[in-house]
């Protein structure tokens, strides 16, 4: 029996693609993508549930 190592040469080369970060603050979010060094605010109002 022989395991699958994640080092073949047929994997992709590791990049953190959709990795990002977020805290959301006086109902705005803040996301920062793993790739940049600022953040970007996003306008978020919370919507109620009917």
């Amino acid at each position: 029996m022989s395991k699958q190592t994640s080092n073949t040469g047929t994997s992709p080369p590791k990049r953190t693609i959709n990795s990002f970060h977020v805290f959301t603050r006086d109902k705005q979010v803040y996301i920062k993508n793993s790739g940049s060094s600022s953040w970007k605010c996003v306008k978020f109002e919370w919507q109620p549930l009917p």
